[in-house]
């Protein structure tokens, strides 16, 4: 008789092996008519709404697939994006952590534009943000960047603010143990919402950002220290006092002496916002 740990085993390994095959004969039945493919991966997204296991191994394959560029509106036209938005909500830890890696391809800058509206349109962003508060640390890092890919659309800007996501990004700029490729994806999605938009950069000044947001310039990632000074330089303004506070001016100065050319300029440009009285 199998332990329930074999029987959950095998019940992992069934699935994997279902989703890969459906892959698979899709591909080959169909090779290159996309509607057909299309079709073929019908079922990959139906085991989104199966079992624990089913789920998370159809999420698992529809992130690979979503890294090809083709597959991305295959994906689209084979009704995934639903489910996979749906997974988010009630899906196992890996399997959120895997459907926000999907949707975060799905909505990057090598998607169709109308694969990008579709996440969207598909209700991604709210349950994205309950991500950024609820998930584990890899789903925090996935909804971070699904979010900021879907920031380069002006109208997502103000439905990602309204859906509460700057309390949640800054946070994970504080949080010890965060590892720099989630800082690297908050920190980008703050610097797109914050600009050209007045009521976002002072939601992200009273989100207490800024000592956060001084702390990567002596401590994050090159990508991290050029968009903190990014987000710094939209906030210099109106927020001098919590600069001083937070200590912005000798960060900026040493960053000045010892970071890349990008983060250099960057530097210098909150320095020179800062100097205006």
């Amino acid at each position: 008789m199998m332990s329930v740990a074999d029987l959950t085993k095998k019940n992992v390994e069934d699935a994997q092996s279902r989703a890969g095959r459906a892959v698979a004969a899709a591909r080959m039945r169909a090779y290159g008519d996309d509607d057909k493919i299309a079709h073929g991966f019908r079922p990959l997204a139906e085991m989104l709404g199966g079992t624990d296991a089913e789920a998370e191994a159809s999420a698992m394959a529809l992130r690979e697939m979503s890294t090809n560029w083709n597959d991305k509106t295959l994906i689209t036209k084979a009704g995934g994006i639903l489910p996979l938005v749906a997974l988010l909500q009630k899906g196992t830890d890996l399997a959120k952590e895997a459907a926000a890696g999907a949707l975060e391809n799905l909505a990057d800058a090598a998607a169709a534009a109308a694969d990008r509206d579709e996440v969207s349109r598909a209700g991604a962003i709210p349950p994205l943000v309950a991500l950024l508060e609820n998930g584990t640390d890899k789903a925090k890092e996935n909804a971070a960047r699904a979010l900021w890919n879907l920031a380069q659309n002006s109208d997502n800007v103000l439905s990602i603010a309204k859906a509460g996501a700057i309390r949640p990004l800054v946070a994970l700029l504080e949080k010890k143990g965060t590892d720099d490729l989630a800082k690297e994806a908050a920190v980008r999605t703050l610097f797109k919402l914050a600009s050209d938009n007045d009521s976002n950069k002072v939601s992200i000044a009273g989100a207490a950002a800024i000592p956060p947001l001084v702390a990567l310039l002596q401590r994050g990632s090159d990508v991290a220290k050029m968009n903190a000074a990014g987000v710094l330089w939209l906030l210099a303004y109106n927020n001098k006092i919590s600069f001083a506070r937070a200590g912005a001016i000798p960060a900026l100065v040493l960053l000045l002496q010892n970071g890349n050319e990008l983060s250099k300029n960057g530097a210098r440009t909150v320095l020179r916002a800062l100097s205006y009285s």
